[in-house]
Formats: structure tokens, C-alpha cells, sequence
């Protein structure tokens, strides 16, 4: 980002740049149908390594757990689906909670639509851990270790999930898409660009590599050494 005074950076929580030129924006997601006014007592489920099975054990046994994905070790209880949109969207918004790696497009959609997660992180994924601690912080979210199973932690969070004692972020009002943000950014980096007659060779990446590698290149640097 270094080579431009714009940006847009994308995130699951309403937050406010602290740079200049910086725009915040939500991921751009999928429609959901209106969540119902009481959630079911079922819970999602979903691990980007298949590695989750321990923390739905007792989960199962008390709950309808979806897992969508696939686990390496499902245990008894759990429903398997095959990937879906459309089942997806529909579980997401019926289910009381969501059991799930710490994805950051998993937890926009849960914070979208008012569902609270459970994420989890392997120890050495800085990106999900970042992602987890702060949806909990935020009070969306609870979260663990996933080399961990914690079924103290899965009690107080099933328990929680259920009673609806979440908090609830208006996201979709908060910030907008980030299809919009990259639009008001191009049209800045656009209205903000030079207008002299003859450009810098150096207006673009292009023209600085093409500048370097040409013959005249060479002698003009010489020059402005011996200048020096």
C-alpha cells in the first residue's frame, strides 16, 4: 500500500480508518433470508481443516448439529452436508449459533446476519486468532484454541447462544460493501492524479520499470551522480 495514498480495508466489524486516503468497507455477501424472530435450537458447523469433531462431541449430544465441510473424525450426532449456498444461508439464519473456524467471511456473515460464532484458531494462525479475540471482544462471539477442546467453553457458549444474550451489530448499516468503497477510491486516486503537460516517468509502475530499462536511462543517471 505504499504506492498509493488510497485504500480500502475490509472488515467484519464497523471500524474507522486512522489514515487518510483509508476507506472501511464490509465484504461483499451473499443475500440471507430475514432471520426468524425465535432461533431453532440447532447449531452450525463448519472447519476449514476438518478438525473440529471434539468441540461438537457433547455439542451433538444435547443439539442438531449441521457441519457443513466435512470433519476427519465426526462424532455420533453430528448431520453431514454436503456444501450448499442456498442450505447454507438457510441453517445460518434458523440456528441459534455457529461452531466454525475463525474466517473472517464466516464471521461478517454470522455478525450480518446476528448469529454468534464460536471460532476457533490453530495456535500458529495469527490471521484467525486476530480474527477471534476480536469478535469476542466486540461481544459477538466467543473464543478457543482449537487444539483445545474446551467442553466448559462450549457449554457457557451453547448456553448464551440459546438465551440470545449476544450482542447485535447493525453491519449491513455500518459500513458499506466493498464494491462501493474500491469505486469512491479509483474515483479519488482519479480526480487527485497530476495534470501536467508532460508526466513524471514515474506516473506508474510501468513506466518506472520501462524507464530503468532503457538505453537513455543509464546516461541520465551518470549525470545526476556527477551532479551530486
Amino acid at each position: 500500500t505504499w504506492l498509493t495514498p488510497f485504500a480500502v480495508a475490509v472488515h467484519f466489524m464497523p471500524v474507522a480508518a486512522r489514515s487518510h486516503g483509508t476507506l472501511t468497507a464490509r465484504p461483499l455477501l451473499d443475500e440471507f433470508p430475514e432471520p426468524p424472530k425465535r432461533r431453532e435450537s440447532c447449531f452450525l458447523a463448519y472447519f476449514r481443516d476438518k478438525n473440529g469433531g471434539p468441540w461438537l462431541a457433547e455439542l451433538a449430544k444435547q443439539h442438531t448439529v449441521f457441519v457443513y465441510g466435512g470433519l476427519n473424525d465426526p462424532p455420533p450426532g453430528v448431520i453431514l452436508r454436503d456444501f450448499d449456498r442456498e442450505s447454507f444461508r438457510k441453517d445460518l439464519t434458523r440456528c441459534s449459533g455457529v461452531v466454525a473456524s475463525a474466517g473472517s467471511n464466516l464471521i461478517a456473515e454470522c455478525v450480518l446476519t446476528k448469529t454468534p460464532i464460536l471460532a476457533l484458531h490453530l495456535p500458529n494462525d495469527h490471521e484467525q486468532a486476530l480474527n477471534a479475540q476480536w469478535a469476542a471482544s466486540e461481544d459477538v462471539a466467543m473464543a478457543g484454541p482449537i487444539d483445545q477442546p474446551d467442553l466448559n467453553l462450549v457449554s457457557r457458549f451453547a448456553k448464551r447462544a440459546l438465551a440470545g444474550s449476544f450482542r447485535s451489530v447493525d453491519l449491513d448499516g455500518a459500513l458499506p460493501p466493498v464494491t462501493d468503497q474500491v469505486s469512491r477510491a479509483l474515483s479519488s486516486a482519479i480526480q487527485s492524479r497530476p495534470t501536467q503537460e508532460t508526466p513524471s516517468p514515474f506516473a506508474s509502475m510501468v513506466s518506472f520499470l520501462s524507464y530503468f530499462s532503457s538505453p537513455r536511462s543509464s546516461d541520465t543517471l551518470d549525470q545526476r551522480w556527477e551532479q551530486c
